[in-house]
Formats: C-alpha cells, sequence, structure tokens
C-alpha cells in the first residue's frame, strides 16, 4: 500500500502545522499549508540528493522565517513562567 507509517518528523511537522507556524506569504500562496505539505514531501524522499538547490533553499527559508520565530517565541515565553 501507499500509506506511510506515521514517523517523527511527519508528526513534528504536522504539529507545527497546528500550531499556525506556516506563515501566510506571497511564497506559499498565502496559504501556509503548502509550506506544510512541501515539507513533508521533502522529508519523505528517499534519497535526499535528488533534493535540487531551489527545494533546498525553500526547505531553508521556511525553517528561517516560520520555524526559528515559533521556536524563539516558544523559547521566550517558557522564559517568563
Amino acid at each position: 500500500s501507499n500509506i506511510k507509517a506515521p514517523t517523527k518528523h511527519n508528526e513534528l511537522l504536522e504539529k507545527l502545522f497546528k500550531e499556525n507556524v506556516f506563515n501566510p506569504n506571497q511564497y506559499n500562496h498565502y496559504n501556509g499549508q503548502n509550506d506544510y505539505e512541501f515539507l513533508l514531501k521533502m522529508f519523505r524522499k528517499k534519497d535526499k540528493s535528488s533534493i535540487s538547490d531551489a527545494q533546498r533553499k525553500k526547505i531553508t527559508a521556511i525553517i528561517m522565517n516560520s520555524i526559528l520565530p515559533y521556536l524563539k517565541r516558544k523559547l521566550r515565553f517558557r522564559r517568563t513562567i
């Protein structure tokens, strides 16, 4: 069958998606779900060398512009408790 068993990165990406981490912007056509689905697709690739330079740049941009700011906010919040 084509259904993949849940994996840690799938669970993590799903949690980030549910937390609205993937900001709508011009690069994802103002739909954060596009970034979520793109990252899922990239993580599911068995042959990581098949990821193009453009795809790597997009992965980096999503991490730097969506995921990292979210994690920084979370850490700041924890320090105030």
